[in-house]
């Protein structure tokens, strides 16, 4: 909270710098500890604007906004890129003060980058898919790797299951030729091919479609159908056409602009998946 602001500067003068440890004896245990400090920060937060919103700022931060001295420390002199005054670090995320970070996302827009879209902006959570690597189930988007992929076809049980292929079902790159003993293919979306091989179909831009079947061949993956879209195509089509209305469906790309389609948003029976194999 604002008190932070003074036990900061107190350890820089002692010589070490504040930290959060999570110990390493469990895979990824840290998670819980910062889900439960993302829910102290939502109650606390709105408490926090208030007050500074009556108040104003606590003088030792308030005498330092706009203040364009140099400070010792290099990671002392950050400037918000929206209302370009001066913080510690602090109070700055991303470029970002915490202040115009909620004024902007309560505007329906990413804080962080000037090139996100509106629609890549969930209004349920104010949070962007991209960069705050955010999933939404209301939205109809969610976000993660092959277990994500899993645990939402198992939910909606889809009549149409269409997978990209490059960086998604592969780790080829975009366009490129896929080459078996070079490049390899998903264990678990492969197992879930098998799963629902008869509502499955691979939806790419890359050209090479016999290639792609012929790698999907030996590594031993089902027979699906393979379509390319071409420029000036888009993939919403080749997911929606021919459904009937009760019919779900599901794309799987690792491309927000591809899954945000208005044709897909509009679609009360499509639900998309942000693959990232990475936990962001």
């Amino acid at each position: 909270g604002v008190k932070g602001e003074r036990g900061k500067a107190e350890s820089r003068r002692l010589g070490w710098q504040p930290a959060l440890c999570v110990a390493s004896s469990l895979p990824l245990q840290g998670i819980s500890l910062f889900t439960a400090l993302g829910r102290v920060e939502a109650a606390h937060r709105p408490e926090m604007r208030a007050i500074i919103a009556r108040d104003g700022w606590p003088s030792f931060i308030s005498s330092r906004r706009g203040n364009d001295v140099i400070r010792e420390s290099v990671a002392d002199n950050r400037v918000c890129s929206v209302c370009e005054q001066q913080f510690s670090p602090l109070w700055v995320h991303r470029g970002v003060c915490c202040e115009c970070e909620v004024e902007v996302r309560e505007a329906g827009r990413c804080p962080y980058s000037k090139r996100c879209e509106p629609s890549w902006f969930c209004p349920h959570s104010l949070r962007c898919f991209v960069c705050d690597a955010h999933g939404c189930e209301a939205c109809h988007l969610e976000r993660g790797g092959a277990e994500v992929v899993s645990e939402v076809v198992e939910r909606v049980q889809p009549a149409r299951l269409c997978l990209d292929f490059d960086r998604t079902l592969a780790n080829t790159k975009s366009g490129g030729v896929p080459i078996y003993g070079k490049h390899q293919l998903d264990e678990d979306l492969c197992a879930l091919m098998w799963r629902h091989q008869a509502a499955c179909r691979i939806v790419t831009r890359n050209r090479h479609a016999a290639e792609i079947g012929t790698f999907l061949k030996k590594h031993g993956a089902p027979e699906v159908p393979i379509y390319t879209v071409k420029k000036g195509e888009v993939k919403a089509d080749v997911v929606l056409d021919g459904l009937q209305p009760e019919q779900t469906a599901v794309l799987v790309d690792d491309s927000i602009v591809e899954l945000v389609h208005p044709r897909l948003k509009a679609a009360p029976t499509a639900h998309c998946v942000l693959f990232v194999r990475a936990l962001l």
